[in-house]
């Protein structure tokens, strides 16, 4: 096996892991998606996509993984949550991903997710706060937050995919 044969699978299998990784909270998707891209190019020798369309697509992955950033903690922060809040949201998406990805994979990972960065923040929430009101606003506006979040990265991956598609084919 060649390494022109051997970095395009793993171009392409980075590029598949940066899109799951889009939808779990907190992972860096569209990084993950350019570094799959990166592997491509240089599988290729940096012909196709060509050196200025991949400092375009890693321009394009820092911005959407910052916006992904910033909106999650800005959202949560307009709730009043402490950082203690976002770390236990983002530790109980993690877990939340990786317990259902194991019997039900995708579905369950994405469900895990969601379900675990709820609770999470919940759960950090009353220990903070021990009320049950304050605590389920702030964690779901950080799971509402997360979850728009979620949509532009995976728009963001979105274009970067349509644009390395269009300059390969």
């Amino acid at each position: 096996m060649d390494w022109s044969t051997l970095g395009s699978g793993a171009g392409f299998l980075l590029i598949f892991l940066g899109f799951v990784f889009s939808i779990i909270p907190i992972l860096p998707g569209s990084p993950m998606v350019f570094a799959g891209i990166f592997t491509y190019a240089a599988s290729r020798n940096y012909e196709t996509p060509s050196t200025p369309w991949l400092v375009l697509l890693g321009v394009i992955a820092v911005i959407s993984w910052g916006i992904e950033w910033l909106m999650s903690m800005m959202m949560a922060r307009r709730t009043g949550a402490t950082w203690k809040t976002i770390v236990g949201a983002m530790i109980g998406g993690l877990v939340g991903a990786a317990v259902l990805s194991l019997p039900v994979p995708i579905i369950g990972t994405l469900i895990g997710a969601a379900l675990g960065t709820a609770i999470g923040a919940f759960l950090v929430e009353m220990l903070v706060r021990a009320q049950v009101g304050p605590a389920l606003k702030t964690s779901g506006a950080y799971l509402a937050g997360c979850l728009v979040a979620r949509v532009v990265e995976l728009t963001f991956c979105f274009i970067m995919l349509g644009i390395f598609v269009w300059r390969i084919s």
